[in-house]
């Protein structure tokens, strides 16, 4: 008796371990069939989750609230479009720039939204509402990048005019202006250094 219950104890894991690889077999030829080629890393990285239809020619500037609820996008249609990020829908469009959005830029607490053009402007919206809260109009062409502080107190816009200004956000005053040839802005992460792209092929 003994020995028939050790011997059916072992046709038992006998039995298992065949229908565990017959599980297997059968998972690795359905994923065969599904997927002939190994996917690399590098392929799933790169595959689109979904597409943003909306703007009518080329998007030049993007930006994303901290939250990864909201993204903006500026486009050569001289619109601003705010997408919920979830969904895919488009929230709001903006129309108060009269030349094409060259940058867009959304404040640390995701409350604030500025804007640059080819109009010579920036604008400042809330995010929240869509609503234009002020237009900041002392570049004398081009605006080609904007950044803001991480403390949300003081954008910085960079022109075809060769000047880099700094602003208050809040109330839109002009606090400073330096003397560049400037494309492109970024800047440190503490917000004690600023970089800018120079059209003579420099970073400063």
């Amino acid at each position: 008796m003994l020995f028939k219950l050790k011997y059916i104890k072992i046709l038992t894991v006998i039995s298992l371990s065949i229908s565990n690889i017959c599980c297997t077999i059968s998972s690795s030829s359905t994923v065969a069939k599904s997927s002939p080629k190994p996917v690399s890393k590098q392929q799933v990285i790169n595959q689109v989750i979904f597409t943003l239809s909306g703007h009518s020619e080329s998007v030049n500037a993007i930006a994303i609230s901290p939250d990864g609820e909201t993204l903006v996008s500026g486009s050569y249609d001289k619109t601003i479009k705010i997408w919920n990020l979830k969904t895919g829908e488009l929230f709001k469009t903006l129309l108060e720039h009269k030349e094409t959005i060259t940058s867009v830029a959304i404040t640390a607490d995701g409350e604030t939204l500025a804007s640059g053009s080819f109009d010579n402007t920036v604008k400042i919206w809330d995010l929240k509402s869509g609503k234009i809260l002020r237009s900041l109009n002392q570049h004398q062409a081009a605006v080609t990048s904007i950044v803001i502080t991480p403390d949300g107190d003081t954008l910085i816009s960079a022109s075809m005019d060769k000047t880099i200004k700094f602003w208050n956000l809040k109330t839109g005053e002009l606090l400073r202006t330096i003397k560049a040839d400037t494309l492109s802005l970024t800047m440190s992460t503490n917000g004690k250094i600023l970089f800018s792209g120079n059209q003579d092929g420099t970073i400063q």
